[in-house]
């Protein structure tokens, strides 16, 4: 394990600002600062950069989402980088996201003893900037449209989205980006003159029963089974009217279940809440199991599973205080073949070229080939 740790942040007025180190007796000077900056300086994605300064071998990690921080390593004489790289950058990940959210709980000493990492944002993950950007959901329901759906030309779309907003400062390169970065959207030029803006995939959040933590409650004969499912039929289908059920067709762009969307995906944004969505949608855990499972703080697992029982995610449960799930917060995506008769449409009035509907086609089976099958 690396010998020391620092995090360090590039102030615009101040210049850099050593936030967080360990040993605490550890001494930095400007020059190991400067080359840190240095190193980084061309970077665009995640890396993690290696160099001598000043007698100490450093690693040094940062990521394009927060180009700001750095979190650098100092490695004993004898670790070879390349065979230590993929724990450094999975450690750098936890500290970066650590010392942004929760600074005055960074402590750096048990991280680097136990060498806890965090993993990089799964794919369903990538799909909750879609949802927690406004304008970005609405360029997606306007695709998603049965009946106008499906493709269309960027122009069209922009100018549609401007009149929706009401407002002429509308980017749409900006507002298709989660799109694209998610995958449920490709942006191609079709001849000479048309870019056009595809659906590729038809992106739905919602709240799941968590099955596979109730079966393997049942079949462990947990103590707490029947007031388990008990509570988790109270959620979904409780005696009477009411319930979750994301399946009901939603026209009111202020319906519950689309707020509820939203904050479905700024849960599952926050990588630490998502860390201990994924643990128990697998069984129910304990505080001590969930950190050990998780490889996060105490303070921070403990803090999170209050938002998530807040938000009717989780449930503290049993006589031993065990966490389990009360609803699965999930996104999923599908083939979305229910705007291929708007697209059939479109080409026999006109709307769009033949040939951008045959591109449309190709997208498709190139993204879902082998999927269904």
């Amino acid at each position: 394990m690396p010998e020391g740790v620092f995090v360090v942040r590039l102030d615009d007025m101040r210049g850099f600002l050593v936030e967080e180190k360990h040993p605490s007796t550890l001494r930095l000077s400007e020059k190991l600062l400067n080359v840190i900056f240095y190193e980084h300086e061309t970077g665009k994605k995640e890396q993690i950069k290696f160099f001598e300064s000043e007698g100490k071998r450093i690693g040094s990690f940062t990521q394009i989402s927060h180009p700001a921080w750095f979190v650098c390593f100092i490695l004993s004489p004898d670790e070879e980088p390349e065979i230590i790289r993929d724990q450094l950058v999975g450690m750098g990940r936890l500290i970066t996201e650590l010392a942004i959210e929760t600074p005055d709980k960074l402590d750096l000493g048990p991280i680097l003893r136990e060498g806890s990492t965090l993993p990089q944002r799964s794919d369903e993950q990538l799909f909750t900037d879609i949802f927690t950007t406004p304008s970005t959901a609405l360029l997606l329901e306007r695709l998603e449209d049965e009946k106008e759906g499906g493709l269309e030309k960027a122009a069209s779309l922009s100018i549609w989205l401007k009149n929706q907003v009401k407002s002429e400062d509308m980017d749409l390169r900006e507002i298709v980006k989660p799109l694209m970065k998610s995958g449920a959207v490709k942006v191609k030029m079709v001849g000479k003159a048309s870019e056009m803006v595809f659906l590729i995939k038809d992106v739905f959040a919602y709240r799941a029963p968590p099955v596979q933590a109730l079966l393997n409650v049942e079949n462990q004969q947990m103590g707490f089974a029947k007031e388990y499912r008990q509570q988790v039929k109270e959620f979904f289908s409780p005696e009477g009217e009411g319930g979750y059920n994301p399946s009901l067709p939603v026209e009111d762009p202020n319906s519950p279940i689309l707020e509820d969307r939203q904050m479905i995906a700024e849960i599952m944004d926050n990588i630490f809440h998502y860390r201990i969505i994924e643990a128990l949608r697998e069984k129910p855990f304990n505080v001590d199991e969930l950190v050990n499972e998780t490889a996060l703080p105490s303070t921070i697992v403990r803090d999170s599973l209050v938002i998530l029982r807040n938000n009717h995610i989780a449930i503290d449960i049993g006589e031993e205080s065990t966490w389990a799930l009360l609803s699965d917060p999930r996104i999923d995506c599908f083939m979305p073949e229910f705007v291929l008769p708007a697209v059939a449409n479109k080409v026999r009035n006109k709307k769009v070229k033949r040939e951008a509907a045959e591109e449309y086609l190709e997208l498709l089976i190139q993204c879902w080939e082998g999927e269904n099958s």
